[in-house]
């Protein structure tokens, strides 16, 4: 569920505090009313501008802004005297999210943008397996998964459930996409044991 609301934001970047930012979060934010030029510049708005910040939870690796139409200046820094601009107006997915960072949002007063992060996976679990075909290829994420309890360890793992053929089949498993050192255990059910791994 998406709520308007006039959360942290104030028209003087000094003064914003910050808002924690989890996964599973969609947020409306409307902004309040300006009362005089920024000192801090904007590469795509005026001077007269409303400052939201956030900061993120280490499992958000990626987020969403939507402008509704509206122009905004989208910043990463450690305060508002460190701005460094990384998105204006697109609309487009922001990527490897350091949580070391704040992010500022400024936008002109009155109007609205909304920031959503990924959702749980459904198969962060393993009794909540999602059924990978014998032969074929399935697309997946594991961004905002949690740690497993099983013995391969590692973060944001998710689970898949795969029945082969009878007589000795042999079972490979490539991963592909965007996950640097991706590490793959198999088991022979839920709470059973660890047969296989690659933990290079």
């Amino acid at each position: 569920m998406t709520n308007s609301i006039l959360a942290q934001g104030d028209d003087d970047c000094t003064n914003v505090t910050p808002d924690f930012i989890s996964c599973n979060h969609l947020q409306q934010y409307t902004a309040g009313t300006t009362t005089g030029p920024d000192p801090e510049t904007s590469s795509c708005l005026g001077t007269d501008l409303y400052w939201f910040a956030f900061t993120f939870d280490p499992a958000v690796t990626e987020f969403t802004i939507d402008g509704f139409g509206n122009d905004y200046n989208l910043y990463e820094g450690s305060d508002c005297n460190s701005l460094n601009p990384i998105d204006c107006s697109s609309n487009t997915p922001i990527n490897n999210v350091d949580p070391s960072f704040t992010y500022y949002v400024a936008i002109e007063d009155s109007n609205d943008f909304e920031i959503a992060t990924p959702t749980t996976p459904s198969n962060e679990e393993c009794n909540s397996a999602d059924a990978l075909p014998e032969n074929g290829m399935l697309s997946g994420s594991n961004v905002c998964a949690s740690a497993p309890s099983g013995s391969c360890g590692g973060d944001n793992s998710v689970w898949w459930v795969v029945s082969v053929s009878a007589g000795g089949s042999t079972l490979e498993i490539t991963v592909t996409g965007g996950i640097s050192n991706p590490e793959v255990a198999i088991y022979d059910g839920c709470g059973g044991n660890q047969i296989d791994d690659d933990m290079d």
